[in-house]
């Protein structure tokens, strides 16, 4: 049986590591575990985050969804409230990989859509399966 909850900060690992297996050659994933758990963190805290978890009969996370209940501005108020913990926590990644710096400031500053229209409304961020888990039924 499948049970949804809302993710807790304490349970940014079992996030992180679960992303990582399900989004292995992304370029979040990329950026390491510490990352995913910092910037996960980052979105359950937020007023405007959302973060469900999806778990089977033995209370293991077999999925996620994370969103947030307005699009406008939500990743650059992520990046400005947490600039400090997320670099430090990438640092090790950005550091092999330099051109990854402004591929990561890109990405949190070039997610919004020109039309404000579709800025006022909630979006989904992020939706995962765990790889092994895809295509059970619901017991």
């Amino acid at each position: 049986m499948i049970t949804v909850k809302l993710l807790k900060v304490e349970e940014t690992k079992n996030i992180a590591l679960l992303h990582q297996r399900a989004f292995n050659n992304f370029f979040l994933t990329s950026l390491g575990i510490k990352f995913l758990k910092k910037f996960y963190a980052s979105i359950i805290k937020s007023e405007k985050g959302v973060a469900l978890g999806a778990y089977d009969g033995n209370n293991e996370l077999v999925g996620f969804a994370i969103g947030a209940t307005e699009k406008k501005g939500f990743y650059k108020n992520i990046l400005k409230n947490n600039f400090i913990s997320l670099s430090l926590a990438a640092s090790a990644s950005l550091l092999g990989k330099p051109n990854n710096i402004s591929r990561i400031i890109k990405a949190f500053l070039t997610t919004e859509t020109s039309n404000n229209e579709y800025l006022n409304y909630a979006t989904l961020l992020s939706i995962c399966v765990n790889p092994e888990k895809k295509g059970q039924k619901n017991r």
